[in-house]
């Protein structure tokens, strides 16, 4: 009798946390990734990571963060990457300064790892306001990828038609964010240990 009470309460235990995790609609974790990026053109170079999100569509995952350097020796642009354009439900929009569409989305399983109607959007020192710039990066549709880059509200360079050629290349970072819904999955194997200890006390 004492078995089959300490049984049923471990069960009862799991039960009551498989029950919050469906309450809380918890579908199967998925964690950000975080990717090391390079952009490299003629005078320009970019290294850094981004970071995705939860997909919003098969094989469309929303790039939540740039970090990084970033320069362009031919237009005296230089400084550290930041993103404040994440659009972690996806979608496209205009950049702040209105010069450009932008999605902010990867595509790590397309031939292009970003679009043609958007692409990436980033500020490199602060961004125009600081002094700094604005850059879009897009694929160019035929296998490479245009950058284009904003010093001021008014002009974006190198002007209408196409950017700079550049490469741009990602790699997994192997580095992780787990979400809520892993925590939740780890209390339930929690109380399944709880259940084992209480029957087997040690193995």
């Amino acid at each position: 009798m004492k078995f089959l009470k300490t049984s049923l309460m471990g069960f009862g235990l799991s039960a009551l946390v498989l029950a919050l995790m469906i309450s809380a609609g918890v579908t199967p974790a998925q964690a950000d990734v975080v990717w090391n990026y390079t952009i490299t053109g003629t005078g320009i170079t970019g290294t850094g990571t981004l970071t995705t999100g939860t997909s919003v569509s098969p094989g469309v995952l929303p790039i939540v963060s740039w970090t990084g350097n970033f320069a362009d020796v031919s237009n005296g642009i230089s400084g550290v990457v930041t993103d404040p354009f994440a659009l972690p439900t996806g979608g496209t929009m205009v950049s702040p300064d209105g010069l450009y569409y932008f999605d902010n989305v990867l595509t790590p399983s397309a031939p292009s790892l970003l679009t043609t109607a958007g692409g990436g959007l980033f500020d490199v020192g602060g961004g125009v306001g600081a002094g700094g710039a604005e850059v879009n990066i897009a694929s160019d549709g035929v296998g490479g990828y245009w950058l284009w880059e904003t010093t001021s509200t008014a002009t974006y360079l190198p002007g209408s038609g196409g950017g700079y050629p550049v490469t741009f290349d990602v790699t997994p970072a192997n580095t992780t964010t787990p979400e809520p819904s892993s925590f939740l999955a780890g209390i339930g194997l929690l109380g399944v240990g709880w259940v084992g200890r209480r029957r087997f006390r040690r193995h």
